[in-house]
């Protein structure tokens, strides 16, 4: 059984409590219709996504580009975040007193370092001919009807 992409950027972004997501699906997916033009691979086929729903990407994306589009999409879902936490952090010392607010925004920079390595390590492997093959396909957001 394959992992639908909503699945695989929640579980990227270590959001999996359904009773209590950090992210709402609409908002998952409009990041996935944004990152699928983002995404770093040669595509000789064309990839239409008509709406903001996964099964609306076609033709269906093999695993390798699945991976690629979750991984994406973690990354522009978790950038803004990471940037927001490093603003609002804080650093105060008086003497021996320390206050320090600063470790939630290095501890979200660091996943978000983590999810770009990711990506460009499976961008590479596929561009060398190291991992799974992507298909092949090239990105057309705006189809002619």
């Amino acid at each position: 059984m394959s992992l639908s992409i909503l699945k695989r950027v929640r579980h990227l972004l270590g959001d999996t409590d359904s009773t209590d997501y950090w992210k709402e699906d609409p908002d998952i997916l409009q990041a996935l219709f944004m990152a699928v033009p983002l995404v770093e691979i040669d595509y000789p086929q064309s990839i239409t996504m008509s709406a903001f729903t996964e099964s609306s990407i076609s033709p269906a994306p093999d695993e390798a580009t699945k991976n690629l589009f979750a991984l994406m999409t973690a990354i522009l879902l978790m950038a803004p975040e990471s940037a927001k936490s490093s603003r609002e952090g804080i650093y105060v010392k008086d003497g021996d007193t320390v206050i320090d607010t600063t470790r939630g925004g290095s501890n979200r920079g660091s996943a978000l370092k983590s999810l770009e390595d990711r990506y460009a390590n499976l961008v590479f492997q596929l561009n060398s001919g190291s991992g799974d093959s992507v298909t092949g396909y090239r990105v057309d957001m705006y189809p002619s009807e």
